[in-house]
This record gives structure tokens, sequence and C-alpha cells, in this order.
């Protein structure tokens, strides 16, 4: 099947924002993180989602949302903020697509850049993006407080 990408309008669309957003929220719990989205952090999604330097791009199956990739982009670069594509849909490439997408927004508006944050327990993501020709130029580390 050819799977066509399109942009969400996020102010047409409020229940394809209300998806993306729940799924940006839920997806450190597939990486078996210790992680539960609250209100406020789908309020807080919700307002970055939909400010003017972000887009949303979806590949919908029968009306249904099945792939997103969600960016922000300043005057140079593109950073990629959220890529979801549901379990039934996986190994098909429409990572790939989308990010593939993204590129081709970026080439087309003068962005010079494109980065993207993933975490280290998403090792398939890691292997998708050296695969398409990411590199690792800085590593983020964290330390857990107990007492």
């Amino acid at each position: 099947m050819d799977y066509q990408v399109e942009i969400l309008d996020t102010k047409s669309d409020p229940v394809g924002l209300a998806f993306v957003v729940q799924k940006h929220a839920e997806a450190p719990l597939e990486w078996g993180m210790d992680y539960e989205p609250t209100e406020l952090d789908i309020a807080h999604f919700t307002t970055l989602a939909t400010a003017d330097h972000a887009l949303l791009q979806v590949i919908r199956q029968d009306e249904k949302i099945i792939a997103f990739l969600w960016f922000n982009y300043g005057k140079t670069r593109i950073e990629l903020v959220s890529l979801w594509t549901d379990p039934d849909y996986r190994r098909k490439g429409l990572a790939k697509k989308l990010k593939m997408a993204a590129e081709k927004w970026g080439l087309g508006n003068g962005k010079k850049l494109m980065t993207t944050t993933v975490f280290a327990a998403n090792k398939k993501m890691v292997a998708l993006n050296e695969l398409l020709g990411y590199e690792i130029v800085s590593y983020q580390m964290e330390k857990k407080l107990v007492r």
C-alpha cells in the first residue's frame, strides 16, 4: 500500500491533535520507563504541539492515524520531537517515510540541520536513525536522587 504523509491541521482536527499528544505522552511506557503522564503533561504537550513553530505529519489508514511525526522548526533547523507508529503497522517503512518527508520539508524551507533526541532504551529508533545517516553528537546523562 502507498501510504501518504499529510500535515495535521491542529485547529480543524482536535481529535487528531489529542491522539498525537496522548501517544507522545505515553511513548516512554513502550520502552519500559517508569513514567505515567499526567493531565498537566497532556496540557503542556498540547500547547507545544500547537505552537507556531510546530508541525505534525500523519499517515492515515481509513481516517485513523497509524503513524505520526511531530517536529519543531527554527530559522535553520528542524528538531524531531516525537515519532510513533501503530504496532500493527510497524516494519512497513512508515517511520522512514515520515522522516524523509520531514527532510524534504526542511530542504524546501531552507533548513540546514535535522536533530532528534532518542531515549537509549528505544533501540529500534537508534538503529533507524543510524541507517538514515544520523550521528550521535552528545549524550544526556542522568542520576536518580534517592535518600
